[in-house]
């Protein structure tokens, strides 16, 4: 078997250290049987990234290195230090075991390089150990090729037989590390203790360093027994790859981190700037299955988004009974936006669903089918509000469009609230009970005339009619306005005279004296209309070319959704989380 000794050495160092604000000074005081403690007296400063003093308890980690930089430690210990206000603190190396400081890292009279790590903090320049402790020769002195004399049998001597020279081997020592097998205790290889104490077995682990990378060549498990995290991978780097845990595979199946709770808690926990944040270059950035509750949940305390989704093809992708579910409070369920945010965001104060847009030929809310309905409003209001309501802030902007593309005619509500119809207006009747519908068409004409219709009776063939005060209102009878009496009854005929703003007078013809009933009509011009006649809406917006404009536009975005776009932020909407730029 392969054995490597572990006895105490002592040993006294006398160093000089490069660092001008560094002392180190070897502890020469024997112990009673004369052996040299092999511990070191070790003075320095701490300071953190700021360049502030670290004063107090300090956890402190000191490391051996061969190298000025780079390379693996040959020697790690950690131990609480108290630092003054300006950061001075003296430890005594090797003090925390009582093995002390390995002597072997000494051997070769090679030089050694000391690096200093506050906790938290990176790892301080390494400083330069020039001399070579002096104990080393009483190591050589006490061993043979670095084995004890126990380990080796006695020589038979001259003239004895085998038989009388034959030397049972002396018993495995304590602290002795023996390797189980020839092929054991590779280079590179973190060791594995077979045995418990004495004369421990080591074999070789799954587990191997070269330089700063640790492999694990196989599958391993990390169990805490403690009520504290089985693993936690902690980073004291600044930059945008200084990650305290990275999961990679290849494999097309398998999880670069999964998260597993067989308990009712949490599967994969993430706090941060950016709690947890997934990126899939092929599948799935981040997915979550559940057989009972929500497969992925996003909460944010601040203003920020709970889930943020992008991707090439859908940010997010919903599908289930509800493919994706939003619920606000106090703001809206979902907010959607392509390209920017318009200045209307005041205006809506709370919504179900909110979209919006500031791009020419973009849309704010789409509805589409295929052989269903795009869009459903549907409202069952007992305080009467509208199912559906549309609104335009320009004064030059049309209200309303339905249109039927096949076809090619269309309804518009007009900036001045008018109804056109390629088709016309009209009603749709029922007859026979309701076993019949038919459509009744309104009458046309190139002015905008508002009608009203009365009865009357003429006293000796003379009638004065005062025009209704609400209708005169809303017509313009200074200017002109029509009157067609109608007699309901024998005689020589009406005519219409002394019309003025508020009444007008009906006479029988030929100075006719009848007392008969008869019928009038009026028409006067819409007040505010009078110049109007066949209004030319040859510019008008054509809804079929609008919609035209918009599959074709191609809005380009000034901004990258990683770097915490929207381009622009809601009105009354929050504001939107900065990502990683990674």
């Amino acid at each position: 078997m392969f054995r490597i000794n572990r006895t105490r050495i002592g040993f006294s160092l006398c160093l000089l250290l490069i660092c001008p604000v560094m002392s180190l000074m070897a502890q020469q005081i024997a112990t009673a049987d004369g052996v040299v403690p092999s511990v070191m007296k070790f003075t320095g400063t701490l300071s953190g990234a700021d360049g502030k003093p670290l004063t107090g308890t300090q956890g402190v980690t000191f490391l051996l290195y061969k190298e000025e930089t780079g390379g693996p430690p040959l020697w790690i210990e950690t131990q609480n230090v108290q630092a003054d206000k300006s950061g001075r603190y003296s430890v005594m190396l090797g003090s925390a075991t009582s093995s002390g400081l390995p002597a072997a890292a000494f051997s070769a009279g090679e030089a050694r390089w000391l690096g200093v790590q506050p906790s938290g903090e990176a790892e301080q320049p390494r400083t330069l150990l020039v001399s070579v402790p002096y104990a080393l020769k009483a190591l050589d002195a006490e061993t043979l090729g670095g084995r004890p004399a126990s380990a080796f049998m006695i020589a038979p001597a001259a003239g004895s037989s085998a038989q009388e020279a034959k030397v049972v081997p002396a018993a495995e020592q304590a602290n002795e590390l023996v390797c189980s097998s020839g092929t054991a205790c590779k280079t590179g290889f973190v060791p594995l203790f077979a045995t418990n104490g004495g004369s421990a077995k080591v074999t070789d682990s799954i587990v191997t360093q070269s330089g700063a990378a640790v492999k694990v060549n196989g599958s391993a498990n990390v169990i805490s027994k403690a009520s504290a995290p089985a693993l936690v991978g902690q980073s004291s780097g600044t930059n945008a790859v200084s990650d305290g845990v990275d999961g990679v595979t290849s494999s097309g199946t398998a999880s670069g981190v999964a998260g597993i709770n067989n308990g009712n808690g949490v599967g994969v926990y993430g706090t941060g700037g950016t709690g947890v944040y997934g990126i899939g270059n092929s599948g799935y950035g981040i997915y979550g299955i559940s057989n009972s509750s929500h497969g992925v949940v996003g909460l944010s305390n601040g203003n920020f988004y709970g889930v943020v989704g992008e991707g090439g093809g859908a940010g997010v992708y919903g599908s289930g009974g509800y493919g994706v579910l939003g619920y606000g409070t106090s703001g809206f369920g979902m907010y959607g936006q392509h390209v920017g945010a318009s200045i209307l965001g005041s205006e809506i104060p709370y919504a179900g669903i909110w979209g919006d847009t500031n791009t020419l030929g973009a849309a704010g809310v789409a509805g589409t089918g295929m052989d269903g309905i795009g869009g459903i409003f549907l409202n069952d209001s007992p305080s009467g509000n509208w199912a559906l309501v549309a609104a335009n802030y320009s004064s030059s902007g049309p209200i309303f469009t339905a249109e039927n593309i096949a076809n090619g005619v269309s309804c518009t509500i007009n900036a001045s609230a008018q109804l056109h119809c390629d088709g016309g207006i009209g009603a749709i009747v029922q007859l026979d009970s309701g076993n019949r519908k038919v459509a009744m068409s309104g009458i046309e004409s190139p002015e905008n005339w508002f009608e009203d219709f009365g009865s009357a009776q003429l006293v000796n063939g003379v009638a004065v009619i005062e025009l209704d005060r609400d209708f005169i209102q809303t017509v313009s009878t200074e200017k002109d306005y029509r009157v067609f009496p109608v007699p309901n009854g024998d005689c020589k005929g009406l005519y219409v005279t002394n019309k003025s703003a508020k009444a007008f007078e009906v006479r029988e013809l030929g100075g006719g004296s009848s007392n008969i009933r008869f019928d009038y009509r009026i028409a006067a011009i819409r007040k505010n209309y009078e110049t109007v006649r066949f209004a030319d809406h040859t510019k008008d917006i054509d809804p079929r070319k609008m919609l035209d404009r918009m599959r074709k536009a191609k809005p380009v975005s000034t901004s990258d959704p990683v770097s915490g776009k929207p381009a622009s932020l809601p009105i009354a909407g929050p504001p939107a989380a900065q990502l990683s730029t990674r």
